[in-house]
């Protein structure tokens, strides 16, 4: 099936307010990096307002960043979803972010997410740095309070991770976690404000929750990351250089001491 990567983060609802912000994110979701042509939009429409723009079909490539634009830019547009295909064997990369317009509590978390099939190219470590580079761009577009960047190989896994939504197929669960997606759902409108998920593959982290760890320093010395940078106002951790190593013995040994040191701050279980 090959490797998947996924972004899921949240922001503070602030990005339908800067028509500087949405032309950039316009931008970068029809980014080269994606190495795939996005084909597709769909509005979620605020259901108060009118519901506008619509777009039927395939969008034509030459119109496909001031479609995304209109899109984004829609007062009526609670969240927009722009795709490859409605078929999931062709719908190698989409992405999804709420805008905000809708939110009813002031603070709450708003939430975007990505997929991207890694494609088969000779240097799949070289497509994989770049659409990495794309998501911190997002992640720091959109004002972005807390996020990840999962790496799988199941697409059911990858769903969950990034929709915060369990699955099963047949009474099988899909993600050998389930308790962990659904607290971050139930409490999804605090993830990032009071709360961060477990680390992943990266990691992007506010200067709160640094410091409610103990500080960068101390960070650093326990979990020993081999990437790490500032994405906007974020400590973006990264687990091991190349997604080949995402599962090797050192980079899982680097997880477990990352989720101990941040298990005061990750979302607590929901109750039985």
């Amino acid at each position: 099936m090959g490797l998947i990567l996924g972004l899921q983060c949240t922001h503070a609802g602030g990005l339908a307010t800067s028509p500087e912000r949405l032309a950039r994110l316009a931008e970068l979701i029809t980014d080269a990096r994606w190495h795939y042509t996005f084909k597709l939009i769909n509005v979620g429409y605020i259901s108060t307002s009118p519901r506008v723009p619509k777009f039927a079909g395939v969008i034509p490539r030459a119109k496909l960043q001031s479609a995304v634009l209109e899109a984004l830019s829609s007062a009526s547009a609670s969240h927009v979803y722009v795709g490859c295909s409605r078929m999931e064997v062709g719908n190698h990369a989409s992405i999804q972010v709420e805008l905000g317009r809708d939110i009813l509590q002031p603070g709450d978390a708003q939430h975007a997410r990505g997929r991207w099939r890694v494609p088969d190219v000779a240097d799949v470590e070289a497509a994989a740095a770049s659409w990495v580079e794309l998501a911190h761009a997002m992640v720091e577009t959109m004002g972005a309070m807390h996020g990840v960047i999962i790496t799988a190989t199941d697409a059911y896994v990858m769903d969950a991770e990034i929709s915060l939504v369990n699955t099963s197929i047949d009474g099988q669960p899909m993600h050998p976690r389930q308790a962990e997606i659904t607290s971050y759902q139930v409490g999804r409108d605090t993830l990032g404000v009071k709360y961060i998920r477990r680390p992943r593959w990266g990691t992007y982290l506010k200067p709160a929750h640094v410091e409610a760890v103990g500080g960068r320093d101390k960070l650093l010395a326990v979990v020993k990351p081999p990437v790490v940078r500032e994405v906007g106002e974020l400590l973006y951790v990264q687990l091991s250089e190349r997604i080949a190593d995402a599962t090797a013995p050192d980079t899982r040994t680097r997880y477990r001491a990352f989720c101990d040191l941040v298990a005061p701050i990750v979302m607590p279980p929901v109750p039985a």
